[in-house]
């Protein structure tokens, strides 16, 4: 079997599910229908929808790997799909593949069988998919409780986002919590519930945070929805609460500066953020929005990010999580220069910030 690349031991390991590594897998094949892959499936894995007996008798089968579906109309004589066949082709005699499906196995062992006669190493998630689940619960349950957290904490704009960076940039574990996000509206903000729901943000989370040594610090960024709900899952956010912690105190002028940086890099805008954020909680922020959404073409782009960012702050206030009895030390970021975010980075990876 192959072995761990990683040089620790992890506090979850698949290796409860019998399996190895996931990382040690050349290939990891999801043998369920498409529309499940789509739902949520181990990262990296590839979707080879199948049915027993339908590849064998030439039928068509697809296959989709991020999000792109490759058709293929008439199948291969050794009864596999093209899209798994295609895979193959790349692999040496030494590559393990791992499978798995809806059904407790018995697909994935079929499969498996095929694999076998090409001469190639099949591994079977025993259990199949409900294992998996089991085991992305079980890992964020025990993650929560074995990883030492440092919690980086700022009002919207990036600040604390631009600090994880930095700590990120300097060889320090960290949490981008933001980044796991598909969609996030502006650093450390979220307007849509719907973004924090589902069983794939666990899976891509569970998929970071087995990577971390449990022997060294872990720093994470904040994160909030609009809505007044939780981010993270609340094991992970309960060990936040109970972190140290730090707040990054920066201007608006700052985070509008940082805000500005990331509109550049993404392609957006201040009026389609306006315009994405602008349902996402009726009454008097609705109402202040428009407000600001009235200003879009008669100040500049920056301008309004400030004063977007204004109507932000109190909301904010009014949804984090209030200072910890003294763990909580208030930091001062007043440019968005680098050279000033990695300062501040340098100062807390020395230690020589403490909360």
């Amino acid at each position: 079997m192959p072995a761990s690349s990683l040089p620790h031991a992890l506090p979850v390991h698949p290796h409860q599910l019998e399996v190895q590594e996931f990382d040690s897998y050349a290939l990891i094949v999801d043998l369920r229908p498409a529309e499940a892959f789509a739902v949520d499936h181990i990262p990296r894995a590839i979707s080879v929808p199948w049915r027993s007996g339908v590849a064998a008798a030439g039928g068509a089968v697809t296959g989709v790997e991020s999000g792109v579906v490759v058709p293929a109309a008439v199948e291969p004589a050794q009864g596999l799909p093209y899209a798994l066949e295609a895979r193959l082709g790349s692999l040496d005699a030494s590559s393990a593949v791992l499978l798995y499906c809806d059904r407790g196995g018995a697909v994935s062992a079929e499969v498996a069988t095929g694999l076998a006669g090409r001469g190639l190493l099949a591994d079977v998630l025993p259990g199949g998919w409900a294992s998996y689940r089991r085991w992305v619960g079980a890992g964020i349950e025990a993650l929560a409780r074995a990883l030492d957290w440092r919690w980086i904490r700022s009002a919207p704009g990036g600040a604390s986002q631009a600090v994880v960076r930095a700590l990120l940039a300097r060889g320090e574990q960290a949490l981008e919590a933001s980044a796991l996000f598909d969609q996030i509206l502006m650093p450390g903000l979220i307007a849509d519930p719907s973004q924090i729901e589902g069983p794939s943000f666990e899976s891509r989370l569970v998929d970071v945070l087995r990577r971390f040594d449990p022997a060294v610090r872990v720093w994470a960024d904040e994160v909030i929805v609009l809505s007044g709900e939780q981010a993270l899952p609340t094991p992970i956010d309960e060990a936040l609460r109970h972190a140290e912690r730090w707040r990054v105190e920066s201007p608006i002028d700052c985070r509008a500066d940082l805000l500005a940086a990331t509109l550049h890099e993404s392609g957006g805008s201040a009026a389609s953020l306006l315009d994405a954020i602008g349902p996402a909680k009726p009454g008097p922020f609705a109402d202040a929005l428009a407000d600001v959404r009235r200003q879009v073409g008669r100040v500049d782009e920056r301008e309004l990010l400030a004063t977007l960012l204004g109507v932000l702050d109190p909301l904010y206030g009014s949804l984090s999580v209030p200072d910890g009895g003294g763990r909580e030390r208030s930091l001062r970021l007043a440019s968005a220069a680098p050279a000033a975010v990695d300062r501040l980075a340098a100062q807390l990876s020395r230690g020589q910030i403490s909360p």
